[in-house]
């Protein structure tokens, strides 16, 4: 599962739009409800898979970057991301 966030992550569109991740949907309250201490990584996959996304890229970016060819966003170093992403 991790790898598989990584990848996308690393084949996000370059649009992201990471920073524009409301603090709230529908989807992402509801979410918060079960789960309420979600980490940025997490909102970003609920809101990228939010219907209410109409503008969503190809990927969601869990990092702390929104450009796919930033080194950050490479999977083949996520054994150095923090545990939140």
């Amino acid at each position: 599962m991790t790898l598989l966030i990584a990848q996308l992550c690393q084949a996000a569109d370059a649009k992201g739009l990471a920073d524009s991740i409301p603090q709230s949907s529908k989807l992402l309250a509801l979410a918060a409800t079960k789960f309420p201490n979600l980490t940025h990584a997490e909102r970003a996959m609920v809101w990228f898979s939010d219907i209410e996304n109409i503008a969503r890229g190809n990927a969601a970016f869990a990092g702390p970057s929104t450009n796919p060819d930033d080194p950050s966003n490479d999977p083949k170093g996520a054994e150095h991301w923090d545990h939140p992403r």
